[in-house]
This record gives C-alpha cells, sequence and structure tokens, in this order.
C-alpha cells in the first residue's frame, strides 16, 4: 500500500531532494523550527476547543480546553515555550468569534487523519489490496452554516499559523482547499461540502492589537470546472509520487530555488554535506530522528 498526501506533493514540487530526505529516508530534524513547533500546538489547542463548543460548551469551556493544552506545553520543558505561549490569544480570539453572532456558521466535525483510495481518474474500492494506491488528507473542521445565502450548507476549515497573511494569490492558488471537497464528498455522502476557509492567524501580532489582526478568514468557493481539474491533476501527481517512493534507482535532484534552501530543514548540515561527498554518519545520529508527522509510505 502506497500512502501519498498533498504534503508529499507540494514537497516534492519544492525539492526533490527535500522530499528524499522526508519521505524516503523518513527523517526530521531532533529540535523542529519554533515555527512548526507553533502550528502544531495552535492545531492542538484548536482541536481541543472545538471538541468542546462540538459537546455543548461555550467560549468558556473552548478557552478552559485549549488551557489544558497551553498548561501541558508549558510543563514539557520545550526550549522554544516563550515563542509559542502567544498562539493561545489567537485561538481564544477566533473561539470568541466562532461562539458569538456575528459568527454565520457552528461547528459540526473534527475530521479524523483520511485515507482516500484513488486510481487514474476514479475512486478505488479500499479492499482491493493489489492496487492500492491512497491519497490522504487531514482536514481540519467541518462547519454548518445557520444564517444567510449558504444556510445549511458545510464547508471545510483549514488553519494556518503564519508569520504573516498569505497573499490573495496564493490563497486563490491554492488547490488544498479543493482538495479536501473533492475526496470528502468522493467518499462520505452524510452531506456535500460545496466551499472551505483558510483560518489564517497572525502569530506576529503585537500585544495590543485584535480583530483582523489576530486572523482573517479567506473564504474559496471552487467550481464544478475547478474541482475537476484539480482532481485529474491531483490522481496524476500521486501516481508520479508513488513511483518516487517505488523506484530505488530514482535520482532525487536538489532545487535551484534559494527561497526554498532558506527554511528546508537539511539545507544547513545534511544536503550540503551530502553534495560534497562526506560522510553523513554523525550528522544523522546527532541532529535527526524518524519522521513522526505526516503521511508516510506503508507497508
Amino acid at each position: 500500500m502506497t500512502i501519498v498526501s498533498n504534503s508529499d506533493i507540494e514537497t516534492s514540487q519544492k525539492c526533490e531532494r527535500m522530499f528524499y530526505y522526508s519521505r524516503i529516508m523518513n527523517i526530521r530534524p531532533k529540535n523542529l523550527p519554533p515555527a512548526l513547533k507553533r502550528g502544531s500546538f495552535g492545531h492542538k489547542m484548536m482541536e481541543a476547543g472545538f471538541e468542546a463548543i462540538i459537546n455543548g460548551g461555550g467560549l468558556q469551556e473552548a478557552s478552559e480546553a485549549a488551557a489544558v493544552v497551553l498548561q501541558q506545553l508549558m510543563n514539557s520543558g520545550d526550549p522554544d515555550v516563550a515563542e509559542m505561549m502567544g498562539v493561545f490569544r489567537h485561538v481564544c480570539a477566533f473561539f470568541e468569534y466562532a461562539t458569538s453572532d456575528k459568527c454565520v456558521w457552528f461547528p459540526v466535525a473534527l475530521e479524523d487523519k483520511g485515507m482516500w483510495n484513488i486510481t487514474q481518474n476514479r475512486p478505488m474500492e479500499s479492499d482491493d489490496p493489489e492496487s492500492d494506491l491512497i491519497f490522504g488528507y487531514t482536514p481540519d473542521l467541518i462547519v454548518e452554516f445557520r444564517s444567510g445565502l449558504y444556510k445549511g450548507q458545510h464547508a471545510v476549515l483549514d488553519y494556518k499559523f503564519l508569520g504573516q497573511y498569505m497573499k490573495e494569490a496564493a490563497l486563490t492558488m491554492s488547490q488544498q482547499i479543493p482538495k479536501y471537497i473533492i475526496y470528502r464528498n468522493l467518499t462520505k455522502t452524510d452531506y456535500k461540502i460545496r466551499r472551505g476557509a483558510f483560518i489564517q492567524l497572525n502569530t506576529r501580532a503585537k500585544p495590543d492589537e485584535g480583530g483582523h489582526k489576530l486572523f482573517l478568514i479567506k473564504w474559496l468557493e471552487p467550481t464544478k470546472t475547478d474541482l475537476e481539474t484539480i482532481k485529474y491533476e491531483n490522481e496524476i501527481l500521486v501516481g508520479r509520487i508513488a513511483k518516487l517512493y517505488e523506484d530505488p534507482d530514482y535520482v532525487f535532484t536538489r532545487t535551484a530555488n534559494k527561497d526554498v534552501c532558506n527554511w528546508c530543514f537539511f539545507s544547513g548540515d545534511l544536503c550540503p554535506m551530502q553534495r560534497a561527498g562526506k560522510k553523513v554518519d554523525n550528522i544523522l545520529k546527532n541532529n535527526y530522528i524518524p519522521n513522526d508527522y505526516g503521511y508516510n509510505n506503508v507497508e
């Protein structure tokens, strides 16, 4: 069985060598960058808070659930705890919005990690182990509109903890939300999802800032043609990535894009040492551990 995620696809498009380290060698740095920790921590607080809301709680219960996650972080001894604690304010601000009369939707489901079986241009039965090729993704929250034009309809939300808000062009071009819509609707028929939103949380907001300085919501409503095109392209990409997993002789090239190297995990030590033909055993032993996040190829 080969599992290919949207993250796999995006990583391979940025740099094949980065894909090789993180997906084929299946490693990550022992100490993740603070920005990545912050995003993971923020997602955990969001999940805890919205679970409380779905179970009948309000702003207080959601904030208290997030505070439990915050306390666990404070007790963890993580050296970057101070840089991550500020996210609590942003998360609680979003809970306040989500539980207010201003919000036209309410949460209905925390979505678990999904694995959708696909083959060329059609959904595939999950009991076909001989040709299992799986595309997996993890939407963060499903909501239902309580009023307005979309009353009774459902949408998927995805959280982004960012140092600055994404530009309009980048949001519009993103295929992440449309993929959530496509593959959930293919396999779950309880209700259809037509819209989605990126919840952007500004981790660099100043202590005295509030409102849109803390978070912005960007709604996307892909057309039927958009979804058909993205589905077709994604299935080609899934097949291409699956071959990278399966071909032991494939040569993974390095990117020439310095912007990608600037935030790559491996560009500071492992990648340049391998490029120079030096032994990297000590680097691997001292700086890296098995990858424990995202999707991986499995037997």
